[in-house]
């Protein structure tokens, strides 16, 4: 044996024993030595060196010696192309706000392995947070995008010749404008991504020189810093379904003192858009009361549990909520009236909007048709001059790219036919608000919860099959009575209809005020204790208490699986008896094989003018993501070609860091085309299911985007796989 390999063995021996010792930063010293000496036992080797990088990696981050954790990647890369190394440096990247950066190394992880789903999870983070899904549909919005056009060319044609794009995104209307022959054209935005992307737009598109970018937002833009003189004409498109939420106002006034000349006699509206209208109408929509109140006998819904006087409502950190009525079941209490309007060309009135000098007060509707006001619903007519209009109502084509605003009410207001109400309605500081008035007075009190809660109490099916399983855990378990039970879902449901049966101590994470007001609504004297779900993971080894029942909460809301519930898995279950249950014990994934274009539009620019004529799909579609999450199956548009089931998940498999692998053949039945797969799930909560695909429930569903369309013709055989790993799932077809 000669010296050196002597070297390599005694340093191998060494790292294994500091490894075992728990001192992995001395373990990945003395890998580094074996393998400076003995680079042809890297593949031996490459397990145990990941290993003692992972727990030095912890251990580093623990003390915030971020130094020494870059130079230790920077090492441990000379060696591995692993995609966890990249992976975990991206994280730590993107832990330290260097998220550019961190992408870089997310897409390096998955071209080394296409498969591997905890960087593909992170890269398609970064791409949401990058650029915001909106950006998609707006640009595929091929109307907004020619009435745009031809109101910039009419603007041209008038003369004006020197413009300013505020809040240019992609630098679409600024290409628009100098195609249409602008001498001059500025473009801003905030967003350093979006900055980066219209530059790439414009340098494919046109002479890069030939439109300015500037990565400001309009209201720094100064001159003659930033541009040389005032110029003749803004265009922008800062509105979001209530017009003002993008501070449009504020934008605007400061251009008009800024940036652009007084109006004259010549050029009297230097803005695109010229004026917006916005209306109003009270609907009944169920969908919207599901997120906003937790409902009743009111709408025929009989409930186990009796909340008192205690009304639950969603915690709010927006003014309004946004909803694409076009898609959605709902109906207009009233004809449609208008609020206001608001003239961009005119200073003055844009001043007495933004301070409150146009605020309405008891504001007349008349209700021609009986129902459940459960919103006060908003849309405009956007004027981009006289002529060329757009319209953000929900009358208007599926393929518009704005939604409506929306002002949920808490609490139930029903009104006959002919009924008159009141609302309010306010502007001040560039922000609508709308209240309804005449709403009466209870003596409930109002308790604002996340509205998840709310979503998950108006779940009555999943209410009836807790109902189902305690009668069938009375009957076949002798140990319900003072068991223990734990329960981690969003609100202790079904520790409540456990404690109305037989007298149980129930722990629950769910920070819930005036609980103990409901327990005695229900006449419940079983013990309630609650803990917070933080220090519940810090101490679960620590918890003398062990339980009989651990109900847990394996997906939000979203439809995503709840990553910080399935991470901690192991722990949960070391605080289970060993004759206790789990519920529910795994989880069922189904499918439809689908093709629909409307999750394409909302994925990816697929508008052929911004394809072949001016090249903006090329930029923005390297940050498209496959995934689509947070919507209901029956509200987007498709057609099936075939509905299976991939595969079932065990408490094993959920909580596993190795990957699960499903692969089914499917054989079609008709022609047809394809691109997506649509996915919901069954829980088996004690031998009954509970379909996320019910009507009321809580948790919406997701869908997988193909990178292709794939055309098939009947019987032909399709290769899915499905992978699932670390709370996410993926997917890939192949036609055999």
């Amino acid at each position: 044996m000669t010296e050196v390999e002597e070297v390599a063995k005694r340093s191998l021996f060494l790292a294994e024993k500091y490894l075992n010792e728990g001192k992995p930063g001395r373990c990945y010293a003395h890998l580094l030595i074996v393998l400076k000496l003995k680079p042809q036992w890297k593949d031996k080797l490459e397990k145990l060196f990941i290993n003692s990088l992972n727990s030095w990696d912890k251990y580093l981050l623990t003390e915030g010696r971020y130094s020494d954790l870059f130079t230790c990647y920077e090492q441990a890369l000379e060696h591995y192309r692993h995609p966890l190394l990249y992976n975990n440096l991206g994280s730590l990247l993107y832990r330290l706000n260097f998220k550019k950066e961190a992408g870089k190394y997310f897409q390096l992880a998955t071209a080394v392995n296409s498969e591997y789903l905890p960087a593909l999870k992170n890269l398609y983070r970064f791409y949401n947070e990058s650029v915001e899904r909106w950006h998609f549909r707006m640009l595929n919005d091929s109307n907004r995008n020619k009435c745009y056009r031809n109101a910039i060319l009419k603007k041209i044609k008038q003369g004006h010749k020197t413009i300013i794009d505020i809040g240019t995104g992609t630098g679409l209307l600024s290409i628009y404008a100098k195609l249409e022959g602008a001498e001059i054209v500025y473009a801003c935005d905030y967003s350093e991504n979006m900055i980066d992307i219209a530059n790439q737009v414009v340098s494919s598109n046109l002479n890069p020189d030939s439109i300015v970018i500037i990565p400001k937002m309009s209201n720094d833009i100064t001159i003659p810093s930033d541009i040389p003189y005032r110029c003749s004409l803004v265009v922008t498109e800062v509105m979001d379904a209530a017009v003002f939420g993008e501070r449009i106002l504020q934008t605007l006034l400061h251009a008009w003192e800024k940036l652009l000349p007084s109006p004259s006699a010549t050029f009297p509206y230097r803005v695109i858009p010229h004026k917006a209208m916005i209306y109003i109408a009270p609907v009944q929509c169920l969908k919207i009361a599901r997120l906003n109140q937790v409902l009743g006998e009111e709408r025929n819904i009989i409930r186990a549990i009796n909340f008192g006087n205690i009304r639950f409502i969603p915690i709010k950190t927006e003014p309004y909520d946004t909803e694409n009525l076009r898609i959605v079941e709902y109906s207009c209490l009233s004809d449609t009236v208008e609020i206001i309007s608001v003239n961009f060309n005119d200073f003055s009135e844009m001043e007495l909007i933004i301070d409150g000098s146009k605020d309405i007060e008891n504001f007349i509707i008349n209700c021609n048709r009986e129902g459940f006001i459960d919103a006060i619903a908003v849309w405009f007519d956007l004027y981009l001059d006289n002529e060329i209009i757009l319209s953000s109502s929900p009358k208007v084509s599926h393929d518009c790219c704005w939604d409506q605003a929306i002002f949920p009410l808490v609490k139930p207001k029903f009104i006959q036919d002919q009924s008159l109400i009141k609302i309010n309605a306010s502007f001040k500081d560039g922000e609508l608000r709308i209240v309804l008035i005449d709403v009466p007075d209870t003596d409930e009190i109002l308790t604002p919860v996340p509205q998840e809660i709310i979503k998950f109490l108006n779940c009555t099916s999943l209410h009836s099959i807790f109902h189902e399983t305690i009668i069938k855990l009375k009957e076949s378990w002798p140990l319900l009575e003072l068991c223990e039970v734990l329960d981690l879902s969003p609100f202790p449901i079904m520790g409540l209809l456990l404690a109305k049966y037989v007298k149980v101590n129930v722990t629950y994470i769910s920070e819930i005020i005036h609980l103990f007001s409901i327990l005695k609504s229900n006449n419940i004297t079983s013990n309630f204790e609650h803990i917070l779900w933080k220090k519940f993971i810090e101490s679960y080894d620590s918890l003398a208490l062990k339980f009989d029942i651990i109900i847990l909460n394996y997906l939000l809301d979203s439809g995503e699986f709840n990553e910080e519930i399935i991470s901690n898995l192991p722990n949960i279950r070391q605080c289970l008896k060993p004759n206790g249950i789990i519920i529910p014990s795994n989880v069922k994934i189904c499918c439809k094989l689908v093709y629909s274009e409307q999750l394409l539009r909302e994925s990816q620019v697929i508008n052929p003018e911004l394809i072949s004529e001016i090249k903006v799909a090329d930029y923005i579609n390297i940050f498209k993501v496959p995934y689509h999450l947070d919507f209901r199956i029956n509200e987007i548009n498709y057609k099936t070609l075939s509905d299976f089931t991939m595969g079932l998940l065990n408490i094993d498999a959920l909580s596993s860091e190795e990957p699960t692998i499903f692969e089914k053949d499917l054989k079609l039945n008709e022609d047809g085309i394809f691109n997506a797969i649509l996915c919901w799930n069954e829980l088996d909560i004690y031998g009954s299911c509970f379909s996320t695909d019910v009507h009321d429930s809580y948790i919406n569903h997701t869908a997988w985007l193909l990178n292709q369309s794939i055309e098939v013709k009947k019987n032909d055989l399709i290769k899915i796989k499905c992978i699932y790993q670390q709370s996410f799932l993926y997917f890939s077809t192949k036609k055999c």
